[in-house]
């Protein structure tokens, strides 16, 4: 069905969470990569490593989306940057009106703050937003703007480190 075709494994997470699973998953993993390389900043803003998002607003296109989970993750495990260190903004990453496909309850101390009249992309430009999570680039990013650049400059160095550190 279209449901299992685009269930990512935060959603079926979500979903199972809730006793509402409609299907068993199987551990196949089609999507082995590391997520360092998925933070994006605003340039001139004064996020230059992880420590520095202490306090700063995160945007992400889906609470649920797989690979937003794993590189919060990677945050708090790897950077020490807790959930509730941020305040969590959900829209599209070039389109308005993006809304989760699943219904979220983020843990206690944990703000998220959705917007449907504006992107991602355009809240990391003007700087109502100063980082955002996404497995897709930003279009400005892809396009060469210079306002937008990776968190880690060097991601491939940094996710061989956290390959060596912990084998996965």
């Amino acid at each position: 069905s279209d449901l299992i075709a685009e269930m990512s494994m935060g959603r079926y997470a979500s979903l199972v969470s809730r006793n509402e699973a409609p299907f068993v998953a199987i551990p196949a993993f089609p999507s082995r990569m590391f997520r360092h390389s998925s933070i994006y900043v605003n340039a001139d803003r004064s996020v230059r490593d992880t420590s520095d998002l202490k306090g700063k607003r995160i945007g992400v296109p889906e609470w649920a989306q797989t690979a937003g989970i794993y590189t919060r993750g990677l945050l708090a495990q790897q950077f020490g940057l807790g959930l509730g260190d941020v305040e969590w903004v959900q829209a599209g990453i070039h389109e308005t009106g993006r809304q989760e496909e699943v219904a979220v309850n983020p843990p206690a101390g944990v703000t998220v703050v959705r917007y449907s009249d504006r992107t991602l992309n355009d809240m990391l430009l003007s700087g109502e937003i100063d980082a955002m999570i996404s497995a897709h680039a930003p279009p400005s990013f892809e396009a060469g703007d210079r306002r937008i650049r990776r968190l880690f400059g060097d991601f491939m160095d940094i996710e061989r480190r956290y390959w060596l550190d912990t084998k996965v």
